[in-house]
């Protein structure tokens, strides 16, 4: 290596380093051209590559860097994790393993193939990764994925350990924080809970909220002043489904403001004007009057129910409005059943929450049940001419908001939904609401098979360990059977 290359390669990660990706990246091509084997250089360009989300470029990059040194084990790691991101996780395990084998004590290899064994919901093996990495070296990002790998299974009071660490470290790790939210809302230490969950707004997907709605975040936040004589704006964040947990602090907030104004995402608008009845309410977000400052709707509790003694008790706390274009044929001699079996496609962990309608097929077939379907999004296709069409009246056309959707519920006796907002929103009106969780579910439902904690009429199904959702549906098809009498000698409520 050349002093010449060596001075023109630092040159360029300098620039790197103070912020001038683009720059840096056009040096190292350019350093390419004339020095095309160095596998150094193709490893560093890659990298920048990679932090720029040109994944394809990254990983030709990675292969350039092999093939002028095939022993270059940082070089395949990261090529494993371009291959995992692709979703070809059987080349990303040879890349790591190839790694691992030149170097054992690669710890970011080590590292990388915990996180593909996070992704693949193997817990046990990617906490084996991110405890080898973690003897080879403490970094907040091993001890990240380790949390998270104790966390999805299950093992709290391990995560937490972990995720203290991690900010004992780094102090300012947003992703560290939050998780610690979560582990705090599950052990009941609502104060502490609240107060990790503000550094939400420190997470990539929080920031671009921030930018793509500047209007709701003109003024200053709310941090706890007298509201007396002021007008505060309450906003939505998140999924539908922890609105519709939260929203229920929304009057909590009218006792204090001279003026409540609302924006919140457009589905909510009519549901919220008729339950809140706040100054003003808006989906669009550049059709706000004047504020004074502002508040997510997620934030109230922390400033008016820390103990979240709101959340046990004061359910129901949403109502549907009569509406005659809403009203559905409902049976009084069979128990009439909401059905829903998936959620949004890019929301989180999907895949785990859906249910296949195939899963819920023995369903269908009980006697003395009747069937509505209140599936929107892609996954309602499931239904639209299976065997199972016939068995379920397809509402999707009626619901185009939750305002229509909360209007049919009303006229069901039990609705059974997936971890999605229409479980929510249906035990949020005090309807029985059966719950059909994957393991480890969300803190927003904090436990497993029993009732809801924040829910009175909310019972859940958990998976459990070892089991899929057979065991869910046999569990609920007995509750069903147990329904159904109940109805049939008027001792359903």
């Amino acid at each position: 290596m050349t002093d010449d290359f060596k001075t023109q390669l630092s040159s360029a990660l300098n620039l790197a380093a103070s912020g001038l990706r683009d720059d840096a990246i056009s040096r190292l091509e350019k350093l390419g051209i004339t020095y095309p084997r160095h596998a150094q250089l193709w490893n560093e360009l890659g990298v920048l590559y990679y932090q720029e989300k040109s994944k394809e470029k990254a990983a030709n990059c990675f292969r350039r860097a092999i093939d002028c040194d095939g022993n270059f084990a940082r070089a395949h790691s990261n090529l494993g994790a371009c291959q995992n991101d692709f979703g070809d996780n059987a080349t990303a395990i040879m890349c790591y393993e190839r790694a691992l084998d030149i170097n054992p004590k690669l710890a970011d290899a080590w590292g990388n193939l915990g996180k593909l064994w996070n992704d693949q919901r193997e817990y046990e093996f990617a906490a084996y990764c991110y405890q080898r990495a973690l003897d080879i070296e403490r970094k907040p990002a091993h001890l990240r994925g380790l949390g998270s790998a104790y966390r999805l299974s299950g093992r709290y009071s391990r995560a937490m350990t972990v995720f203290q660490e991690a900010v004992a470290k780094q102090p300012d790790d947003a992703f560290s924080h939050t998780a610690l939210a979560a582990l705090y809302f599950y052990h009941e230490n609502y104060p502490v809970a609240l107060r990790e969950y503000e550094w939400r707004w420190q997470l990539p997907d929080m920031a671009q909220h921030q930018r793509n709605y500047p209007q709701l975040f003109a003024k200053p936040a709310y941090q706890g002043e007298s509201l007396r004589e002021k007008t505060v704006l309450v906003h939505t964040e998140q999924g539908y489904g922890d609105n519709l947990l939260f929203c229920r602090y929304i009057n909590s907030l009218k006792d204090q403001a001279k003026q409540v104004v609302m924006w919140c995402w457009p589905g909510l608008v009519d549901l919220f004007a008729d339950n809140f009845a706040p100054d003003f309410i808006t989906g669009d977000a550049t059709n706000l009057p004047d504020f004074d400052v502002h508040i997510p709707l997620l934030s109230l509790p922390l400033h008016f129910d820390q103990q979240l003694q709101h959340m046990n008790g004061d359910s129901p706390y949403l109502r549907a409005t009569p509406n005659a274009a809403t009203v559905i044929p409902t049976s009084s001699e069979r128990l009439n059943v909401g059905i829903v079996w998936g959620c949004d496609h890019n929301g989180f962990d999907y895949a785990h929450k859906k249910i296949p309608l195939n899963t819920l097929g023995p369903l269908f077939s009980m006697p003395g049940v009747r069937f509505y379907s209140l599936q929107l999004n892609p996954d309602r296709q499931e239904l639209v001419g299976s065997e199972y069409s016939p068995l379920i009246l397809d509402l999707a056309p009626q619901l185009k908001n939750f305002k229509d959707t909360a209007e049919i519920i009303s006229q069901l006796d039990l609705v059974i939904s997936v971890d999605t907002a229409v479980a929510h929103l249906s035990a949020a009106m005090g309807k029985p609401t059966w719950v059909l969780l994957k393991k480890n579910p969300d803190w927003r439902w904090h436990g497993y098979d029993g009732h809801a904690l924040w829910y009175p009429n909310a019972r859940l199904f958990c998976q459990h360990p070892l089991d899929g959702w057979d065991s869910v549906v046999n569990r609920v098809r007995n509750a069903l059977a147990r329904a159904v009498e109940e109805k049939a000698t008027n001792q359903w409520t």
